[in-house]
């Protein structure tokens, strides 16, 4: 298959983040995480992406939720969290993340580093469980991953 054929079929495979995942706000966690929800119609399509990168990611995100929420140095916990785009980013050069999960960690970020220093902490808590219900369905669709 030629590079061009390859990424034409990439692209037609693309699925797309259901934009409930980035509701860090006020989400509908009913929506998101309730079986057949959005999180787990993400996770499900998330077959190639093993359960040993989404807990790397994962406990960072909860390690810069707990610097945040014992206030130690909220700056530090920011630079951490925008840390993660980099790191996302080789992972999916090296092929370790798909494309979808990528995406998902880099917009995530954008949009909690972008909201106001008020609504960061909530938004980066929500991030977390939302996160979480992902970890749990794509454990539940792919046990052996």
């Amino acid at each position: 298959m030629s590079n061009y054929e390859q990424h034409r079929v990439e692209t037609t495979n693309k699925i797309k983040i259901p934009e409930s995942l980035f509701e860090f706000n006020s989400p509908n966690f009913v929506k998101i995480m309730s079986e057949h929800g959005d999180a787990d119609k993400f996770a499900k399509n998330l077959r190639k992406l093993k359960s040993t990168q989404l807990r790397k990611f994962f406990d960072e995100i909860k390690s810069i939720e707990k610097e945040l929420k014992t206030k130690k140095d909220a700056d530090e916990a920011l630079n951490k969290l925008l840390l993660l785009v980099p790191k996302i980013k080789y992972s999916k050069a090296r092929d370790l993340v798909p494309e979808e999960f990528s995406e998902f960690v880099s917009k995530s970020v954008k949009r909690i580093v972008n909201s106001s220093d008020k609504e960061k902490e909530k938004m980066i808590i929500n991030f977390v469980k939302i996160f979480e219900a992902i970890i749990a369905y794509h454990k539940y669709h792919y046990p052996k991953s």
